[in-house]
């Protein structure tokens, strides 16, 4: 099989635990953007998140941010395609953990913006982790006013699972992703990376058996089961090593390095025709 494109998760798959991408995963992957094969991102990260990344790769596709919530396309500087919670979906959200869930940690996405209630030690860390800068409110329904993207809430996951109970209870059907092992996603109904996966697709005219997708956790799922080839690292969750084609080394080892080497041979081609030239 010819494969056209990759598309890779960045937390827990492109990049070790300290968010670095090896020398090696980023000669390789730059190899296939010179052989004509897209590189691009899927990824819960805000634009700006994740332009970090794809310019340390020279990534210049458009790709899928706020776990497939839109699409971006870094050489028109606009985004693709985009959609936002339903009104009331956003308010009961946070309505319920303001209520209840006092414990949690919620940040609210707007159309660029982060806002949370406190900087708080939680939020601290996620803010240096994802390098986002977040706008403190002392009322969730001053922001209200224009849609949200996502809500992202991060917590202890038996209190995260509780929560999602709650909601489910109070909202018919709420589309909600676990990210991370603390992290709990209220996304936009429809919204995924696998359907943000078909949509990158048309967009590119490259047919989805010819994808080559990787990632770790559960919001990954659909990418993968819709994509030609499904990789996912060896520290994945369980339920994304069940769906997935292929299963290679962790993120800490190279393993998107290792399955690109594998399964695209005219990577290899590419550096050599490099080096005669």
């Amino acid at each position: 099989m010819r494969y056209r494109l990759i598309v890779t998760d960045i937390d827990g798959t492109l990049v070790d635990n300290e968010r670095q991408t090896s020398p090696r995963t980023k000669k390789i992957l730059r190899d296939a953007v010179k052989m004509g094969i897209g590189v691009s991102l899927a990824t819960g990260r805000k634009k700006d998140s994740a332009m970090q990344f794809a310019e340390q790769l020279d990534i210049f596709y458009p790709m899928i941010l706020y776990n497939g919530a839109k699409i971006y396309d870094p050489v028109l500087d606009r985004y693709l395609y985009e959609r936002f919670l339903d009104h009331r979906v956003s308010v009961k959200a946070l309505e319920v953990l303001d209520a209840l869930y006092p414990s949690l940690n919620a940040i609210a996405y707007d159309n660029e913006n982060a806002y949370v209630r406190e900087k708080n030690n939680v939020i601290r860390r996620y803010m240096e982790k994802d390098k986002v800068e977040c706008i403190e409110v002392n009322n969730w329904h001053k922001i209200l006013n224009a849609p949200l993207v996502k809500i992202l809430v991060i917590g202890i996951r038996d209190m995260l699972d509780k929560y999602a109970s709650d909601l489910r209870k109070e909202l018919r059907d709420p589309n909600l992703v676990n990210s991370e092992s603390n992290y709990l996603e209220i996304l936009p109904e429809g919204v995924s990376k696998g359907i943000a996966l078909k949509k990158l697709c048309n967009i590119l005219n490259i047919p989805l058996s010819e994808v080559v997708a990787f990632g770790d956790n559960e919001n990954d799922i659909e990418m993968l089961k819709y994509a030609g080839l499904g990789v996912a690292v060896s520290n994945a969750n369980p339920k994304l090593k069940e769906v997935a084609d292929y299963v290679t080394t962790s993120n800490t080892d190279e393993g998107v390095y290792r399955a690109v080497k594998k399964f695209i041979k005219i990577v290899g081609s590419a550096a050599e025709a490099q080096r005669k030239h």
